[in-house]
């Protein structure tokens, strides 16, 4: 008895399978929406309706609560002058992060230097090279802890 048994379905695959289905029919349902905006009033509606439900599927709520930041320490390093501070992202959310500036300058154009997986978070060398150049070029520099990374690990 000779089968054949990749002509059956790698039942592994099933959940992999479902959620690919399930986004190229979003994509498919989003790119039919757009082909169908005939003016700047309805993509302006459009617009407004993915907010609002990209807004409720977050939970971020309709009225931003205030940031309450904290500037914690101030010193200078290697021509720059750095702010380690936190801030309030959403109730009871917090965020560490540094500001860096060139220690003559006040009115600058401002960078945000989100983190990605690094075990240090902030502190990872080559994100502190990034925002310690930018700074020396003359921005304001935020660079931030994503949550669980960093400072931000609450044990």
């Amino acid at each position: 008895m000779n089968k054949n048994l990749n002509q059956f379905p790698r039942y592994s695959d099933n959940l992999y399978r479902y959620y690919d289905r399930l986004s190229a029919d979003a994509f498919a349902e989003r790119q039919a929406r757009l082909a169908g905006l005939g003016n700047a009033k309805e993509a302006r509606h459009y617009a407004d309706e993915v907010h609002t439900k990209l807004s409720k599927l977050l939970g971020i709520p309709a009225e931003r609560p205030p940031v309450n930041a904290t500037v914690v320490a101030t010193f200078e390093k290697n021509g720059v002058l750095i702010d380690k501070l936190f801030f309030q992202t959403a109730p009871q959310r917090f965020c560490t992060a540094l500001f860096l500036r060139q220690p003559d300058k006040c009115d600058l154009p401002g960078i945000l230097v989100p983190c990605g997986h690094a075990k240090d978070g902030k502190a990872c060398e080559p994100y502190q090279r990034a925002a310690f150049g930018l700074a020396l070029k003359g921005f304001g520099v935020l660079i931030f802890d994503p949550i669980g990374q960093g400072e931000m690990r609450q044990y």
